[in-house]
């Protein structure tokens, strides 16, 4: 841990997830489902994004709401 700090590091991994942007560090993480990201890291993040495939509902909704996919912060 003192190796750590003199090289100005993170201690740990939670030290490195909350004091991110210290080191100017940006994270982007991708996933199928949000469950398979750590809860430590979930509670540090900004924003998560939900993408939806609205062509599996066929294309009369896709002539309903004119687009192909859907967005949504979750």
């Amino acid at each position: 841990m003192d190796a750590a700090k003199a090289a100005d590091r993170p201690m740990n991994f939670l030290d490195a997830w909350t004091r991110h942007r210290h080191w100017n560090w940006d994270i982007i993480l991708t996933t199928p489902n949000i469950k398979y990201v750590h809860t430590d890291i979930r509670q540090t993040s900004e924003a998560a994004y939900q993408h939806s495939n609205l062509m599996l509902l066929g294309k009369w909704l896709k002539f309903l709401v004119a687009k192909d996919s859907k967005e949504a912060m979750h």
